[in-house]
């Protein structure tokens, strides 16, 4: 009897220690509220019910239920989900001096930034040095007819590719995925790979077991005792393989680059870099490492949004043909139907832009932020938020806010045209690139890569679909697709 009595009541007071542990920060503000937090897991258990591809179900969910700053875990790692463009504003706008700092201590991080911190994870001089010196290189290497000229050749071939179909039903993900990988690797090397390559091969698998693995913020990359279990050990190990072989494939194009670099070359990001290291020679900076892993980043991070921003948008043009008609209409006008569409071309096809960026918005390809981390204690909406705490932005949320956004479900490109539908407005809520100091500096590429592709596309074909389209993505890193089948057909008139 006094067994059952002492036991409850010592069950009573862990309960009511646990709650106090983490219902409050330290008697400084209110916490936010979140869901039960499994010993050694944190929130995967409760994540893993909404299936592995479903990751982004899980974050709306909690959106649903706790509000706009919403507390989860990451294993052992307390995790603020900010969602909504009041609350992601306020914490990485208002207070961005304080959320600009990504978190360096999270063992997946550690363990495949092994050749140096790179962008994604960076802090400090080093990091604002290298990402203004790759945003240098990405201007630069827009400029050059060079890279245009691959990216339309690249173009050309995914035409012919889908041209041979014969209108046979087919599914384009991973023609594009080869067409945007080699036209990333060509400006950030100066080198184009053929489809055939072992250089192409490689990066694809890659990025195939990066994006199956759920990357570093995986269960994989924060639960460290994960690596050594029987079951997860292989996974463990390809996840970081990805990554470290990509950076390694980097590291050796540098080196190269750097045995016949000429003071005048600047045709890729790399030449950017190496003279910035040349000229600048006393100044401590960013290592050959640090610079294959801001490579490395530019792959990953870059080539599958623009591939699935493309792959979106003709799912959407099955549906909504109108949209394509008008799109190719005014393809026609500006480029005719033979002479292909360029960069050049992109600020006379509004109609086209609009329509890109309303895909990026109501796709979100990417659906939340990557970290980042409390420099000092903080509040958000009135939420207590402790010194080195992860925050992510719910991207998605701020894409779909109802009140930033009349029909936010609906498909509808105009809602980025002035009254006249002649220029490109930008509402403050759109952010598929993210906002902020760490808003990814590559997106100015990403833009044209993604309208240069869906415009020639459209300029050549039109697409059908062959039943009802299912625009349920699944979302591991990035939102894909389900397995839709479409038919392309060649327009009359256009280039062979």
């Amino acid at each position: 009897m006094y067994t059952f009595i002492y036991g409850g009541i010592l069950v009573v007071i862990l309960l009511l220690c646990y709650a106090r542990l983490f219902g409050q920060s330290g008697g400084r503000g209110k916490s936010p509220p979140g869901p039960f937090r499994w010993p050694l897991l944190g929130s995967y258990p409760q994540m893993a019910l909404f299936g592995a591809k479903r990751v982004q179900d899980y974050f709306q969910f909690i959106r649903r239920k706790y509000g706009s700053v919403a507390r989860i875990y990451f294993g052992r790692y307390p995790v603020i989900l900010v969602s909504g463009y009041d609350a992601i504003h306020e914490a990485f706008i208002t207070q961005q001096h304080n959320t600009a700092a990504r978190p360096d201590f999270l063992p997946g991080v550690n363990a495949v930034k092994q050749h140096g911190k790179g962008l994604f994870f960076g802090n400090g001089p080093n990091w604002t040095k290298a990402r203004a010196t790759l945003k240098q290189g990405i201007a630069d290497v827009l400029k050059t007819s060079a890279y245009q000229d691959i990216v339309l050749q690249e173009t050309k071939f995914l035409i012919e590719e889908f041209v041979e179909k014969n209108e046979t039903p087919f599914q384009p993900r991973d023609s594009l995925y080869i067409t945007v990988t080699t036209c990333r690797y060509a400006a950030l090397t100066g080198q184009r790979c053929d489809h055939d390559s072992i250089v192409l091969r490689e990066i694809l698998r890659c990025m195939a077991d990066f994006e199956q693995k759920g990357g570093i913020l995986s269960p994989l990359g924060t639960v460290p005792w994960l690596q050594y279990l029987p079951i997860t050990r292989r996974s463990y190990k390809t996840l970081t393989g990805a990554y470290t072989g990509l950076q390694t494939l980097m590291l050796s194009e540098i080196r190269a680059r750097k045995e016949n670099f000429g003071e005048g070359q600047a045709g890729s990001v790399i030449d950017v870099f190496i003279k910035d290291q040349r000229q600048n020679p006393d100044v401590p900076s960013y290592s050959d490492g640090d610079v294959a892993v801001c490579l490395e980043e530019c792959i990953i991070g870059g080539a599958p949004s623009v591939a699935l921003t493309v792959d979106w948008a003709l799912l959407y043009m099955l549906e909504h043909p109108d949209v394509q008609a008008r799109c190719q209409q005014e393809i026609d006008k500006v480029c005719g139907k033979s002479r292909q569409v360029k960069f050049s071309d992109i600020d006379e096809l509004p109609y086209v832009s609009a329509t890109v960026f309303e895909v990026q918005r109501l796709a979100n390809v990417v659906p939340v932020s990557l970290p980042h981390c409390a420099v000092d204690d903080m509040e958000i909406l009135g939420f207590h938020i402790p010194k080195g705490t992860i925050l992510f932005s719910s991207l998605s949320s701020a894409n779909t806010d109802d009140a930033y956004w009349e029909n936010a479900q609906l498909f509808d490109p105009t809602r980025f045209l002035d009254d006249q539908h002649s220029t490109i407005k930008m509402p403050q809520a759109f952010m598929p690139f993210s906002i902020g100091a760490r808003k990814c500096p590559g997106y100015k590429m990403a833009v044209k890569e993604a309208t240069v592709i869906f415009a020639s596309l459209l300029q050549s074909l039109s697409f059908f679909s062959t039943g009802k389209v299912n625009y349920a993505g699944t979302s591991v890193v990035n939102i894909r697709p389900t397995e839709n089948y479409i038919i392309a057909r060649q327009r009359k008139h256009t280039r062979q």
